[in-house]
């Protein structure tokens, strides 16, 4: 496995304004949290380290059934 990076950012409907301190979960598929942080100021997260796939699959184009 390989690492990637998730950085979010909230911001109101419109986008005009960033929502700062609004609390962001990341859930696995079943439920499970696997991170809690808040936005700073300017409505952004920090670089959150998540497992990705190797770089080689990266390219390639899966279907679903």
């Amino acid at each position: 496995m390989e690492t990637g990076y998730l950085k979010i950012q909230v911001y109101t409907g419109d986008k005009s304004l960033p929502i700062g301190n609004a609390q962001v979960i990341i859930k696995s598929s079943s439920g499970e949290i696997y991170h809690k942080t808040y936005t700073d100021l300017n409505g952004n997260t920090y670089y959150i380290p998540l497992y990705a796939p190797n770089k080689m699959y990266s390219l390639l184009i899966y279907t679903l059934l």
